[in-house]
């Protein structure tokens, strides 16, 4: 799964792809807050919740379950923010 930004929305390519999770960011781009996404330097952290409500597959129950998955696999690694709620994403400049 590729997350992104665009015009302020969340952007996910490759939906199916649970098995990879990274954050992509045009060269160049500056890394700043938004609301579904939050960066450490290293890291951007994206929300649970925005994933979860990415509306192409919102009301898709196999994908959601899917979705649990990886984020309970993300949790066992410790690549989940308890307190935000957010999962751990390797930024990748494209």
């Amino acid at each position: 799964m590729i997350v992104s930004v665009r015009d302020g929305s969340l952007h996910i390519e490759e939906p199916d792809n649970f098995k990879a999770f990274s954050f992509r960011v045009p060269i160049g781009a500056t890394l700043e807050d938004v609301d579904a996404v939050r960066f450490d330097g290293e890291h951007a952290w994206i929300s649970q919740r925005h994933l979860k409500d990415w509306p192409p597959r919102r009301s898709d129950q196999d994908w959601q379950n899917r979705l649990n998955a990886m984020i309970d696999y993300a949790r066992s690694k410790a690549w989940v923010d308890e307190a935000t709620q957010a999962i751990r994403a390797h930024v990748v400049r494209i």
